[in-house]
């Protein structure tokens, strides 16, 4: 077992830990901002709108043009995809145009499918990833992603970044039927990992993530402030929190 620690907090006793991907792992702004980007496109597109409309299309799902960051509020890569879609059906319809579920369900897959073949000068591993994924394998301790990205596009990632090799499990949204912040993920991952909840650090960037150690008895959740969510709000939900994860200390 190791500890983590940084900033006057330690936490003792940590026999794996579970990282959230984007935002703690991978820039998020840069990453999910190409997505939203492509998606707004293709909806504009379909529906013979221009620039405004799809400014409007990214800003609804949590994106802004102008400054090239996720929003605080989400709902991306804070929210479910689910969510997500509802996001933009109801600004549609705050517009006068109509695109149902479905039809947007299908051009999220459609824009995912195509920028699997061009994802990768959009993943930037963010500081001090690296560094501590390598320490943590020094030391033998086991490692998960559970994120809310698909499994398969999470593994793909891993491999480009070269970073298969530190996580024994890969959970994506389709590995569950429940969301992150139900807990079951979080709980299902320390169970894949042999491990007790209780035994299992979570290191994540957003809310969701700290519910998720919290409903699946884990420890102290780890908020690092990379994603989208001001330092100021994690404080406010957890004692463990670092600017970036150079900040994470592990120790013996």
């Amino acid at each position: 077992m190791v500890s983590l620690s940084s900033n006057g907090w330690k936490i003792e006793g940590v026999a794996g830990v579970i990282f959230d991907k984007d935002g703690t792992l991978i820039d998020s702004h840069v990453y999910w901002g190409e997505i939203i980007r492509r998606r707004a496109a293709a909806i504009a597109a379909k529906l013979g709108g221009g620039p405004g409309l799809r400014a409007g299309l990214a800003r609804a799902m949590g994106y802004d043009e102008g400054s090239g960051k996720l929003l605080p509020e989400g709902p991306i890569a804070l929210k479910s995809r689910d969510e997500v879609i509802k996001a933009v059906t109801t600004f549609l319809r705050g517009t006068g145009r109509k695109m149902e579920y479905p039809e947007v369900s299908g051009i999220f897959s459609a824009v995912h499918a195509e920028f699997a073949g061009a994802m990768n000068p959009y993943l930037k591993l963010l500081p001090g990833a690296g560094e501590l994924l390598k320490d943590l394998k020094a030391r033998s301790i086991p490692c998960a992603l559970v994120t809310s990205d698909s499994a398969a596009s999470s593994a793909g990632i891993l491999k480009y970044l070269g970073l298969s090799g530190y996580f024994q499990v890969v959970l994506g949204r389709e590995s569950s039927p429940e969301p992150k912040e139900s807990g079951k993920p979080g709980m299902a991952a320390a169970g894949m990992l042999g491990l007790p909840p209780s035994s299992v650090a979570c290191v994540g960037d957003a809310p969701m993530d700290i519910l998720m150690a919290e409903r699946a008895g884990l420890k102290c959740p780890v908020a690092v402030a990379t994603g989208q969510v001001p330092i100021e709000e994690l404080r406010k939900l957890t004692r463990c929190v670092v600017l970036s994860l150079t900040e994470l200390k592990v120790g013996d």
